[in-house]
C-alpha cells in the first residue's frame, strides 16, 4: 500500500536527484569557461596539484601579460585522461616557465580551463586530449 510517506519519500529522492544531477551537469559542462576565447599567456608555476577529479595549476602570470603578477588556478580534466595524454604527475614543477592557452572564466574571476601548455625551458608541450 502507497501511504502519504512514501510518497513524500520518493518526492524528496526525485527533488535531490535532479538538483545534485543539475549541480553535476553545470560543472561538467564547462559552464565556468567561455570557450569562444582562447587567452595565450607566460606565467611561471607556482604549484601542481596532480589530483582527482581535476588537476589544477597555480601560476603567476608574467609582467605584460593578462594575467600579470596574479595568481591563476588552472584546471583541466582527470589524471587519467592526461596520463593518457603524455602527463605524468612530474610534468610541471614549481617554477616552471610555461606558455598557456586557455579558455578564461566566464566571470573574470582567476580561474581557467587548460587547453595546451608548452614548457618555455625544455620546449615540450603539452595539451588537454581529447575524451
Amino acid at each position: 500500500m502507497i501511504t502519504k510517506k512514501t510518497i513524500a519519500l520518493a518526492g524528496s529522492a526525485l527533488a535531490l536527484a535532479l538538483v545534485a544531477g543539475t549541480a553535476a551537469m553545470a560543472h561538467h559542462s564547462g559552464a565556468l569557461y567561455d570557450a569562444e576565447k582562447l587567452v595565450t599567456f607566460n606565467a611561471v608555476v607556482k604549484n601542481f596539484e596532480w589530483t582527482n577529479p581535476h588537476i589544477r595549476i597555480y601560476v603567476i602570470g608574467d609582467a605584460g601579460t593578462p594575467y600579470s603578477g596574479q595568481t591563476l588556478m588552472v584546471e583541466s580534466t582527470s589524471t587519467a585522461h592526461l596520463t593518457r595524454g603524455g602527463w605524468t604527475r612530474n610534468s610541471l614543477k614549481p617554477g616552471d616557465h610555461i606558455e598557456f592557452s586557455v579558455n578564461p572564466s566566464k566571470t573574470g574571476s582567476l580561474i581557467a580551463n587548460l587547453r595546451t601548455l608548452k614548457n618555455l625551458e625544455t620546449g615540450q608541450s603539452l595539451s588537454r586530449p581529447t575524451l
